[in-house]
């Protein structure tokens, strides 16, 4: 028990405050990293979406006739960003006819990160009318 005329903080007081402190500081840190990781993880989308669409609209400019009975078209990109990490990014186009005059053109988009792997697809149709 502390006398009635002293003056400051204890030296547990202390102690337990900078504890209270690291506490707060590691989840403020944690919640950074995560930030940062979905920020991450949105940026290779984004560039995965415009890869992706990149290939469809050079899929639509080869018209119908260069696309149909094609095979499947396999295109690599590799992104580089801040700190040297390089992503490559794969697209696979794919061509299926529906009937005489419609072809289905399916493009998927997959690339690596952390141990996984995630993808993006998307498909449009091409009529020869």
């Amino acid at each position: 028990m502390r006398p009635n005329n002293s003056k400051g903080f204890t030296l547990v007081e202390v102690m337990v405050s900078l504890v209270v402190l690291l506490l707060v500081f590691l989840g403020l840190m944690q919640g950074a990293l995560l930030a940062i990781d979905t920020n991450v993880q949105t940026m290779l989308r984004q560039d995965a979406v415009d890869f992706g669409m990149a290939q469809m609209q050079a899929a639509r400019d080869a018209g119908y006739a260069s696309l149909s009975g094609s095979p499947a078209v396999t295109v690599t990109q590799t992104k580089t960003y801040r700190n040297n990490i390089s992503v490559t990014f794969t697209s696979v186009r794919t061509v299926t006819t529906l009937d005489a005059n419609n072809l289905q053109v399916s493009v998927s988009v997959t690339w690596p990160w952390r141990g996984q792997t995630y993808s993006f697809a998307t498909a449009t149709i091409l009529s020869n009318l």
